[in-house]
């Protein structure tokens, strides 16, 4: 597989390995779009509003850290790190870098 598509196509990630194979199928993009809707309103009715906050705080600052979203939210280090595990879960948080130079990246 490695000779086929290079080694590009594998990103390791904490609990697993996600292999993305390219294709050349040309899709509708109104069909595209209207999965991509349901997938995500999915995604959004399972996650909780300390969850919608965390991923908001996210995205105004990339480099903000569990200390700084424990205190904006009045909670403490181990809610929020619960609460990021679940959104890293659903594939809608990572964490790109290390944890003392890196930086959060929101998957939505």
């Amino acid at each position: 597989m490695v000779e086929r598509y290079g080694r590009e196509v594998f990103e390791f990630l904490d609990n697993f390995i996600r292999v993305s194979i390219p294709y050349n199928i040309q899709l509708n993009k109104k069909v595209t779009d209207k999965v991509t809707d349901k997938v995500a309103h999915k995604v959004a009715d399972n996650i909780n509003p300390t969850q919608q906050k965390i991923i908001q705080l996210i995205n105004s600052n990339s480099n903000i850290t569990i200390e700084v979203i424990a205190e904006e939210l009045k909670l403490n280090d181990s809610g929020v790190r619960k609460n990021i595990k679940i959104l890293k879960e659903f594939g809608l948080l990572e964490r790109v870098g290390s944890t003392k130079s890196g930086h959060w990246k929101v998957n939505i």
